[in-house]
């Protein structure tokens, strides 16, 4: 496999990325646009065709919304349709999936007057919110837990002396 990068001459940002397989079949065609401040703003795939499922068309661009504050607010793009899973925590095993089967996803993203993170909604083929709690005496943040029982002196306890997490949360993979 090759992959070639090109750039933006003005800017030296990232404009194109190919990945070739050695009998020349195209696995990716990145196109990447961006704002006057060097937010990307789309990803387009041209390698991922139309695709329609369940009155949705789908297609290989990704579009990235900011606000004012060149925060990001609005992530959208395609995932398979059976990704309806819980995110993240109770991951189930893996299922073979039809990756002509795609519906649009919108992630959303809210923050609070001092900038942080403070909650996430995903509307697709799961869709769910998670809410951040965050300390009051740093700009330090947990996700809540499934009971909401967390609290910002929670969040502080959450992190070593030297603001490091004090516990990850282990993922495994079998393959």
């Amino acid at each position: 496999m090759t992959t070639t990068y090109s750039y933006e001459p003005e800017t030296l940002r990232l404009h194109n990325l190919h990945a070739v397989r050695s009998d020349s079949s195209m696995l990716q065609d990145l196109t990447y646009d961006y704002d006057p401040v060097g937010n990307r703003t789309v990803i387009t795939d041209s390698t991922v065709n139309i695709r329609y499922y369940r009155n949705q068309s789908t297609s290989g661009d990704r579009i990235f919304t900011y606000d004012a504050l060149y925060q990001l607010i609005s992530a959208c793009g395609r995932e398979n349709a059976s990704n309806t899973q819980a995110p993240y925590a109770e991951l189930p095993t893996l299922i073979p999936t039809d990756s002509n089967q795609t519906l649009g996803y919108t992630r959303s993203y809210q923050y609070d007057d001092s900038g942080n993170l403070s909650s996430f909604s995903h509307l697709g083929a799961a869709s769910f919110t998670r809410t951040m709690v965050i300390s009051a005496q740093s700009n330090r943040s947990l996700l809540q837990d499934d009971n909401g029982s967390l609290t910002p002196d929670d969040t502080d306890a959450g992190f070593d002396p030297l603001w490091q997490p004090s516990q990850i949360t282990n993922v495994c993979h079998d393959y």
